[in-house]
């Protein structure tokens, strides 16, 4: 029955992966599309329990141990997409790997990312989202920015650290 489950979530998983990928190569965008992911696996969730309920049956332990095993993996897929998806230090390396003998200056690299236009995104997604307002050269923090802040803030307290990006 284990193996039903596993098998189930792997079906799931790689429906909700394949969805991903042809839809991320029609429309490509600098935005995370994150709740379109989370519909993604909502997906995935479907295609796994029926999977499932057509290996086993309706037996209830059954499907909700894949469930929950797909939950899981999506979860740590969400972070794995989230921390590649946004991260200044795997930008860096892929252009490091770029170059002959994947090496380069400090000072070149630091112009790199000044001159890129993540900085510029990260602030059109975040207006966006209605975490920030604009007005003309002055950037404010929405209430919805600040409670993020507090949320963030308790959160990194309760982790004993602090987030930078």
């Amino acid at each position: 029955m284990i193996l039903s489950s596993i098998a189930s979530v792997g079906v799931g998983t790689a429906v909700a992966l394949l969805l991903q990928i042809v839809l991320w190569r029609r429309a490509p965008s600098s935005s995370p599309r994150m709740g379109l992911l989370l519909r993604l696996s909502v997906v995935g969730a479907m295609i796994s329990i029926g999977t499932c309920f057509y290996l086993v049956g309706p037996e209830v332990f059954v499907l909700v141990s894949t469930l929950y095993l797909y939950a899981l993996v999506m979860i740590g897929y969400f972070f794995v997409y989230a921390a590649f998806s946004r991260s200044v230090s795997i930008t860096l390396m892929i252009q490091l790997a770029g170059f002959p003998d994947s090496t380069q200056t400090f000072d070149f690299l630091r112009e790199q990312y000044e001159v890129s236009s993540r900085f510029e995104s990260r602030i059109e997604l975040m207006r966006d989202a209605g975490f920030l307002r604009m007005d003309g050269d002055c950037v404010e923090i929405t209430r919805k920015g600040r409670i993020l802040v507090r949320a963030t803030k308790v959160l990194a307290a309760c982790l004993g650290t602090i987030f930078e990006g």
